[in-house]
């Protein structure tokens, strides 16, 4: 997390050799980008033909590669970002955060749209994949105390579909 876009050229890889006494493969980037000096990328997903960015100071940014822009999306005062997922249609994002709340905000119109509270920290939130959601309305959302919950996006707001408990293994 060191606020770079950085891009490989992963076919390198095809034909990486080590050797016995440095079995480490070093892959150099071939083009990187800073955000912004006090940037901290969290994380990015493509949102058809734009990338959504997820910076660890709470900042969502909208970017493209080719050539390289960024631009400011929404600034959350009130902690980290934790998860993102764009919807299909691409004018919408959801996402989470360590207060607890999934988020669905209009992306074109730069407004939140709807929002649940859950009690804990959400640690990650992932979109159910596209071969059993195929218009794109289900996430998963797992928080700090192993709950795990299954979220439909509807008209109106968050329904819970899902919601289970998992204990560590001893």
């Amino acid at each position: 997390m060191d606020g770079y876009i950085k891009q490989w050229n992963v076919s390198e890889l095809e034909y990486a050799e080590v050797d016995e006494e440095d079995p480490v493969f070093r892959l150099e980037p071939i083009s990187e980008v800073q955000i912004a000096p006090e940037s901290k990328v969290q994380g990015m997903v493509d949102g058809k033909g734009i990338w959504i960015v997820q910076d660890a100071g709470g900042s969502i940014l909208e970017a493209t590669l080719s050539p390289h822009s960024f631009r400011p999306m929404w600034k959350f005062p009130k902690g980290f970002v934790t998860g993102i997922v764009p919807s299909s249609d691409c004018h919408r994002i959801i996402t989470a955060g360590i207060d607890g709340v999934i988020r669905l905000w209009n992306v074109s119109l730069k407004r939140l749209v709807f929002q649940r509270r859950f009690s804990g920290v959400c640690n990650v939130l992932v979109e159910v994949p596209a071969k059993v959601n195929p218009k794109s309305q289900y996430v998963i959302a797992g928080f700090e105390d192993g709950v795990v919950r299954v979220l439909e996006r509807c008209n109106d707001g968050f329904a819970l579909r899902c919601a289970l408990k998992c204990w560590p293994l001893v």
